[in-house]
């Protein structure tokens, strides 16, 4: 099944008055982890919305650092992660439980079971759900689902990810059927046919919803032009990722090649008036995109990279969560002192001794944070945010307004 993978452009934020369906809160610090695929971002923020969570963003299918110190800087006492590990590598969980963080996953097979394990997830455990709507959405139409985001950040509504099998309306209809939203919106694509969608939600769903099908979102000529740019950015973003293993890989080379095929022909079809096949051309760019990003992934974690980097890229983790703890107070002296030694020993090549004393560098840093948090009273500090916020990979942690 296609797959795409979305950078994330929205506006934050706005208060949101809301009907309040159902009534548990909690008193963990929660932070809910989410990959850049706007289709898993825009269930993470309607669980953080419901259960006051903090929402950290990582890049689709990759471990990166920053977003691990971002995490470890909010001292959470649980991470809730929303995908499967092809979008949220398990390096994550490895790295946090490393670190005495607990770690649920919620993650199905593709994107449409993992936004329907989410809302299922929130449902059994009595969680509040606010929304004024339930919007339906291809989960495949990456631009369509950039453009509700704002509205979910919003509070206006849950999107609801849809396809034209039988098993998935099936599932939605009894979603909807617990949530008993005022509203169903259907929003309109060439990827369903939505007025058999509409059609099947009014002869099944037995609670008073309305369900319209909407055309509020940008043409399939505007989502094309988008999409494009979204490509493009995407793609370079996957040079450059190969550009970093150690030796060319002939099939990534490869597939990277179809992927220009795709956005020439895509560019041709636009010119042409012909902006359905150019999306469609689109679609099919981004889903071998993700598809060469896991293979890049794979081929990190299996140790197919230069060593040199790979411990770059360790030392950089902890000094970023150095650096988060010192904003806190802490004092971190003595690791600081390793990880400097560290960095000479990457520099001379002494990459066993440097090994060594990084897992020693890793052992004084949970140390650290341990004793910031038993730091009777300790909370992560408020963050003053300027509106708007944009929730992107490595960024600030978006919390909920009124979080």
């Amino acid at each position: 099944m296609m797959k795409s993978g979305v950078a994330l452009v929205l506006i934050l934020l706005l208060a949101f008055p809301l009907p309040i369906l159902r009534t548990t809160a909690s008193s963990e610090n929660i932070v809910i982890l989410v990959s850049d695929n706007s289709a898993d971002l825009a269930v993470a923020i309607s669980l953080a919305i419901s259960i006051n969570a903090t929402v950290v963003v990582s890049p689709w299918g990759l471990f990166n650092e920053t977003v691990v110190a971002k995490i470890v800087g909010e001292f959470p006492d649980k991470v809730i992660i929303i995908g499967g590990p092809v979008a949220v590598p398990e390096s994550y969980v490895e790295t946090l439980e490393g670190l005495g963080i607990p770690v649920e996953r919620i993650g199905g097979a593709d994107r449409f079971e993992t936004n329907q394990l989410v809302i299922e997830w929130m449902l059994s455990n009595n969680i509040e759900i606010k929304l004024d709507k339930v919007v339906l959405i291809h989960g495949l139409d990456f631009v369509a689902l950039e453009e509700i985001l704002g509205s979910v950040i919003n509070g206006e509504c849950m999107v609801l990810l849809v396809n034209d099998e039988y098993e998935n309306m099936v599932n939605i209809t009894r979603l909807i059927e617990e949530m008993a939203p005022p509203g169903v919106e259907v929003i309109n694509t060439t990827l369903i046919n939505v007025t058999c969608i509409q059609a099947f939600l009014q002869a099944n769903i037995t609670v008073p919803a309305e369900v319209i099908v909407s055309h509020n979102l940008s043409s399939m000529k505007e989502r094309a032009i988008k999409a494009i740019e979204r490509v493009k950015k995407e793609l370079e973003r996957v040079i450059e990722l190969a550009n970093d293993l150690i030796e060319v890989d002939e099939e990534i080379s490869q597939d990277i090649q179809t992927v220009m095929a795709l956005l020439d022909e895509a560019i041709e079809n636009i010119n042409n008036d012909e902006y359905e096949k150019a999306y469609e051309n689109l679609l099919e760019a981004m889903h071998l995109l993700q598809e060469i990003v896991h293979k890049v992934s794979l081929m990190i974690s299996t140790g197919q990279i230069d060593l040199n980097s790979l411990l770059e890229q360790k030392l950089e983790l902890y000094l970023e969560m150095l650096d988060e703890f010192q904003s806190k107070g802490a004092d971190v002296s003595e690791a600081i002192t390793i990880a400097n030694e560290v960095q000479r020993l990457i520099e001379n090549k002494e990459y066993d001794k440097a090994r060594e004393l990084i897992d020693q560098l890793r052992e004084t840093i949970s140390e650290n944070m341990q004793e910031i948090k038993e730091v009777k009273g300790f909370k992560p500090p408020k963050i003053p945010v300027i509106y708007p916020v944009i929730p992107i990979p490595g960024g600030m942690p978006w919390k909920p307004p009124k979080g």
